[in-house]
């Protein structure tokens, strides 16, 4: 039903491209692009485009409204808003249906963006990635274990070396033929091509290490836009000369984001310092007439992640020293008599946490939830007692008021949220429940490595 469907579409498709073609093989050429394969994708004075043989002359009408250059006999090429695929002869080899395509690979692949999802169709139209993807990265990144061929890259474009060879040939013709100054290489701005094969017509204003600066051509005196150099092929200027910004650094990149994606299915340590501010359990003998304060405690140690492959999971552990603490206070009256007791506790314990963290959102800022058990091993405790009779200090018996009993070792349940800034700093809430504590506590992590 789908094959039929498609192919209805395509019969429509071309009976409107034979309609089209007769009053738009007469309309004048304006503009012309690099050539190759023999052919050049031109623009003509009602704005639509199509492409020119070396005359130049239409070959193929101009009813288009946005194109690529030919590779591998085939070009994407935009028609009523939707991207598809035509051959030399014109013919529709992919029907107008995606809201954005990319080039072929050397597997025959290419990336394909439908109702907002993303995936990958082969030459003949059919599906070979599913189409419901978020993004097209996230497809690299899946495939890019799995790639074969030596560059790695899903987003191929021409060789840059072919295309200026072409480009120099043909320029050389189009002089030597007398060609109107209109479509020679010296045009009235320059044309910044992106790797997915696309044209921004600008002036250039400045270009840095990392990124490109340029104006509007039809809006000059409007703002200074920025666009990163990794997503663009070459600039051809106004003068006629042609600057190739990333045919290599696009195979840097993406090697990079191979690697760093092997990075992130490694462990990371982390260093962490933190308060808490804990509540001990039952520790007081008589709850009546007994005020319990709780007070404020350290806790520092190492942290580590090991991310699960593929998922935006990770599984967090720690060592970490930590105090626990709380007060005491018992007071008493009788005729003449005030006797007031205070006991100030403090545990040091080493705190194991193991828990499941997940990541939601990828851009420099996160959140990151996490959720788990613990373990608490005390291995020291501190007592201040302190005894008064009508104001004088007296001696007493520190036990009187809590029960060194629950001090013992704590297992329980944790979680918490933490702002991921960077890739590299946490800064977190939690809230431990344990059999014999409850703790709250604010962290500030930094993840060494990342």
């Amino acid at each position: 039903m789908i094959q039929t469907s498609k192919l209805i579409k395509k019969i429509v498709v071309c009976a409107i491209l034979v309609l089209l073609s007769t009053s738009a093989f007469s309309q004048r050429i304006k503009y012309v692009g690099i050539y190759s394969e023999g052919l050049a994708r031109a623009q003509a004075s009602n704005g639509k485009w199509g492409f020119v043989n070396e005359t130049p002359a239409w070959v193929i009408p101009n009813m288009y409204d946005d194109s690529g250059g030919f590779f591998d006999e085939i070009a994407r090429v935009k028609f009523e808003g939707k991207w598809g695929f035509i051959d030399k002869r014109g013919e529709v080899i992919i029907p107008f249906i995606y809201d954005e395509v990319h080039y072929f690979d050397s597997e025959g692949l290419a990336l394909v963006q439908f109702e907002g999802k993303w995936g990958m169709i082969d030459k003949n139209g059919n599906i070979e990635v599913p189409i419901t993807y978020e993004s097209s990265s996230a497809i690299m990144v899946e495939r890019s274990p799995k790639t074969t061929h030596k560059s790695n890259i899903l987003f191929v474009m021409p060789p840059p070396s072919y295309i200026e060879r072409e480009a120099e040939r043909a320029e050389k013709e189009r002089i030597a033929m007398g060609a109107s100054t209109e479509i020679v290489s010296k045009l009235e701005y320059d044309v910044i091509i992106l790797q997915n094969g696309s044209e921004i017509k600008a002036k250039v204003i400045d270009i840095s290490l990392s990124e490109i600066k340029y104006k509007r051509f039809d809006n000059i005196d409007g703002p200074t836009i920025s666009i990163s150099k990794r997503d663009v092929f070459a600039i051809n200027y106004e003068n006629g000369t042609r600057e190739v910004i990333s045919s290599t650094t696009a195979n840097a990149n993406n090697r990079n984001k191979n690697v760093s994606t092997q990075q992130d299915d490694k462990v990371t340590l982390g260093l962490r310092a933190g308060m808490n501010y804990a509540n001990l359990i039952n520790i007081a003998k008589n709850s009546l007439g007994v005020d319990v304060k709780n007070k404020l405690g350290l806790q520092v140690g190492l942290i580590s992640e090991m991310p699960f492959k593929k998922s935006n999971l990770a599984l967090k552990t720690g060592l970490l020293y930590s105090q626990l603490g709380t007060v005491l206070e018992q007071k008493q009256s009788a005729p003449g008599l005030d006797i007031t007791e205070t006991v100030k506790i403090t545990l040091h314990s080493l705190h194991f946490p193991a828990h499941i963290q997940y990541k939601l959102g990828n851009n420099n800022t996160t959140l990151l939830l996490h959720g788990g058990f613990f373990l608490d091993y005390y291995f020291k405790l501190d007592v201040e007692y302190e005894m008064t009779v009508n104001g004088t200090k007296v001696a007493g018996d520190e036990g009187s008021l809590f029960n060194k009993d629950n001090l013992a070792n704590d297992i329980g349940i944790g979680g918490g949220a933490a702002l991921l800034i960077q890739n590299k700093c946490h800064i977190g809430v939690g809230y431990d429940a344990g059999l014999k504590t409850r703790n709250m506590m604010i962290t500030l992590t930094y993840m060494i490595g990342k």
